[in-house]
């Protein structure tokens, strides 16, 4: 048995194109809540001289220096971060092709 092409079925490139680009917007958004995270974070290590540790990403270590000026050490896996920036980006394209995607078809 042969398989025909069915041209019901078969998305238009406008479409595929449309996806491509909530994907790549995704991860660009994704990438930027993480970094804003982890600058947050910095700042308020710095701020407060308290330690902050996101368990496998980063650790946030504030401290008073010799001279009693506030520092901050940042020790960190950027495998990590690039996974949860992943992560991150595939549930935000996945919720918005889900959301969005089905009401344009409507």
């Amino acid at each position: 048995m042969t398989r025909a092409l069915d041209a019901r079925t078969s998305e238009p490139s406008g479409e595929i194109a449309g996806r491509l680009f909530v994907v790549a917007c995704s991860l660009g958004i994704a990438a930027g809540i993480v970094a804003i995270a982890g600058m947050l974070l910095a700042a308020a290590a710095f701020a407060t001289a308290s330690t902050f540790t996101i368990p496998l990403v980063a650790t946030f270590e504030g401290f008073r220096d010799a001279g009693g000026t506030n520092a901050v050490t940042v020790t960190g896996s950027w495998a990590m971060a690039g996974g949860l920036t992943t992560l991150l980006a595939i549930l935000l394209s996945h919720f918005m092709l889900r959301r969005f995607g089905s009401a344009a078809r409507a």
